[in-house]
Parts: C-alpha cells; structure tokens; sequence
C-alpha cells in the first residue's frame, strides 16, 4: 500500500517535477492495482485507495460492492 506522486520531466525545460495528483499502488489477490486518485490532498487519497481496496475484497468474498442504505 502506497501512496505517491509521481515525477515527470517538464518537455520545455527538462527539470524534473512533481505531479500535483496523488497516485496510489497495492497489490490485490496477486495482481497489482494502480491509479490515479483524481485529488491533490494526501489525505483524500488514502481514503480512495482504502475504499478501493474494500470494495474488491467485499467482491472476492461474494458480497455486493455498496452497503445497502
């Protein structure tokens, strides 16, 4: 579980920079899962990755994805 901004070089100047979105890795039943979690807040994108993750282990267990309100 991980949670990463990843580095790119700026075509223009060459200077390595950081991305401003947050990215997020883990592995889930021998594959890897990686994306992006669409915000700029560290925070928010734990909770993505948390919430990713909850939903494919409640799948891998038979159980609908969503709680029923």
């Amino acid at each position: 579980m991980s949670v990463y901004r990843p580095k790119y070089r700026d075509p223009k100047t060459g200077e390595l920079k950081q991305s401003r979105v947050w990215w997020y890795s883990f592995c889930f039943a021998g594959e890897r899962i990686q994306e992006s979690s669409k915000t700029h807040l560290k925070t928010i994108a734990k909770e993505a990755e948390k919430d990713h993750r909850r939903r494919l282990e409640r799948a891998s267990a038979g159980l609908p994805s969503e709680q029923p309100e």
